[in-house]
Parts: structure tokens; C-alpha cells; sequence
């Protein structure tokens, strides 16, 4: 795994990011598992942590993925395409990668066996209150639905 370092305080500069931290690395083989739980889930921060200290973590750098089973047992598998080009965006993109190269480089991820849908499938917002999937969002919050689609010329809303 390659260095990262943390961004702090980023709201000094720009406003709305007052209060975010933000993990960087400017490397291409660096990877972050991220897990949460309350506190009526996992009881006190030390045992939370001994628990995420024990959970099984494997990472094959030659092969190029990952596995990681979590808290409450369930296993996250990641499988990267190996020869991707290492940079993030290149305009134009060289002649020998087709279409949109970066989208080959979104991982398999399987969820405890599972495979999840293509990436291209995924909601880019997914919470209990608001959704942003194939532009459009969806917000309902105590008794208030608000739809907004940007799939045309100009975006069309609805509050329900």
C-alpha cells in the first residue's frame, strides 16, 4: 500500500467544506476499507475497535484484489482489471484504449458472493431520505417528496 496523508480544515478555503477531512493519496495502488457502526450496534469504541482489528482483511497486490469480512460478517471481495493506465484522465485518450478507458477501471465487487450490478447502475446517492440515480433525484423527508429529473434539455421538478 502506498503513503496517504489527510487534508484537514478544508472550509478555510472554500466554505462548503467547512468540517470535512478529507484521506488523499497520490498513488495508484492505495486502498481504504471504511467501516461504521453506532453505538447501540457495537457497544463502546474499544470494543468496536477490537472488533475491526480482528476482522479478516487479505489484500493481493499481484492479482491485483481484495477481500475484507466485516463486523457483522459479511464479505466484501474486489476484483481490479490488471494493465489499466495508471493515470486518472488523459484528453485525448491514446488510440489503443476505446471508448471510455475509465470505465474499465471500476472494480467487480462481490458482497458476500454476490456479484453487485455494473457500476454504471449504481445510485449515486442510495439514503432513507434522497436518491440520485440516472439523473434524476428523489428527496422524501417528513411528508415532503421532491423529484427532479435532468435527463433532457432543462430539469424538470415535481413536489408531491
Amino acid at each position: 500500500m502506498a503513503a496517504y496523508y489527510i487534508e484537514r480544515d478544508l472550509g478555510t478555503t472554500n466554505p462548503s467544506l467547512i468540517g470535512f477531512n478529507v484521506i488523499k493519496s497520490d498513488f495508484a495502488q492505495t486502498g481504504f476499507v471504511i467501516e461504521v457502526g453506532s453505538k447501540d450496534e457495537q457497544g463502546t469504541f474499544d470494543l468496536f475497535r477490537q472488533k475491526l482489528l480482528s476482522n479478516a482483511l487479505t489484500a493481493d497486490m499481484v492479482n491485483m484484489n481484495m477481500s475484507y469480512t466485516n463486523s457483522g460478517k459479511d464479505k466484501l471481495e474486489i476484483n481490479f482489471l490488471m494493465g489499466l493506465p495508471r493515470q486518472t484522465l488523459i484528453t485525448p485518450a491514446p488510440p489503443k484504449w476505446t471508448g471510455n478507458y475509465m470505465q474499465s477501471a471500476i472494480p467487480t465487487v462481490k458482497i458476500n458472493g454476490v456479484q453487485d450490478p455494473d457500476y454504471s447502475q449504481w445510485a449515486l446517492l442510495n439514503s432513507p431520505y434522497a436518491t440520485i440515480k440516472n439523473s434524476v433525484l428523489d428527496v422524501n423527508y417528513k411528508g415532503t417528496s421532491i423529484h427532479v429529473d435532468w435527463t433532457g434539455n432543462m430539469p424538470v421538478t415535481l413536489k408531491k
